[in-house]
């Protein structure tokens, strides 16, 4: 029997809940531990100042709490959309373009920094040899990261050519997209091999269904990558773990997590007590 699969995307049907379920627990789940994850993070940041990935780590802080300003921004212009959609729709559609922007942008390039953290970790574990190598100072750090930048933002550069390449009919602006679009080829290359899955899974199904679903990975990867990396780094070290646990023994901790203004002593002699301490990250 020959099914379009599009039966699965209808509000009533179980994978459709099950999908939103799974979206609304993980965004939960997101922002009820990010102020955990910036609350230990603070703790251990002039420790971990003095680590070899430390550029890294505070890449993945600031990039979470802007991901947390753009979730709560998407969520409002949606409430916005469902109560006074009829008000000024473009204005909130143009706000969740802009934040959905941001956080794809940032998904990739955490993708990407995740993946080469895991390798050179794993080289510097395994083969010890290769630390002249793999230990990157903060000059290259730097350099990692805004490269990183710079190819995802060439992927949106990819995106919008084709869709414009697509609607063009003069000859002259045909040739000139043709050329640009030679030049990014290698990089569309590469993303359509990181998405084979997709293609490779569902190319029986109408168009319609697999870009919903598409889409739908791309949501559910935008709120779960942010939440990896505060997990991750809450649980990376018994240090780390020991701190987030007590946060729940005393309720001043408890205030700090939720009301960062209210900052007490115990934060200010942190830094004094745990200078000589050494930091395992990995």
């Amino acid at each position: 029997m020959n099914t379009s699969g599009l039966e699965y995307l209808q509000p009533q049907s179980f994978a459709w809940n099950a999908h939103n379920f799974l979206l609304l627990t993980c965004l939960a789940i997101t922002l009820s531990v990010f102020p955990f994850y910036a609350y230990v993070y603070k703790l251990n940041r002039y420790r971990d100042e003095h680590i070899a990935v430390f550029q890294v780590i505070d890449h993945f802080y600031m990039i979470s709490k802007s991901s947390q300003i753009s979730l709560i921004i998407t969520i409002v212009c949606i409430l916005g959309l469902v109560l006074f959609g009829d008000s000024n729709p473009i204005l909130m559609v143009g706000i969740m373009a802009i934040s959905w922007f941001h956080l794809q942008t940032t998904t990739e390039v955490n993708h990407f920094l995740l993946s080469l953290l895991a390798i050179q970790r794993f080289m510097l574990y395994f083969f010890p040899s290769t630390h002249r190598f793999l230990n990157f100072n903060l000059k290259q750090i730097r350099i990692i990261i805004r490269s990183s930048y710079g190819l995802s933002l060439i992927y949106t550069g990819i995106s919008i050519s084709a869709w414009i390449y697509d609607k063009v009919s003069n000859s002259t602006d045909v040739e000139n997209f043709k050329f640009f679009y030679t030049l990014l080829l290698p990089f569309a290359y590469l993303k359509a091999v990181e998405n084979s899955p997709y293609f490779t899974k569902f190319f029986h199904v109408e168009d319609s269904f697999w870009i919903v679903l598409a889409v739908n990975g791309k949501i559910l990867d935008a709120m779960s990558t942010p939440l990896i990396i505060q997990l991750s780094y809450l649980s990376c070290n018994k240090r780390n773990v020991k701190t987030f646990i007590s946060v729940f023994e005393t309720r001043n901790a408890l205030k700090e997590v939720f009301c960062p203004c209210l900052k007490s002593s115990r934060i200010e002699n942190v830094p004094h007590s745990s200078s000589g301490s050494n930091a395992n990250t990995s």
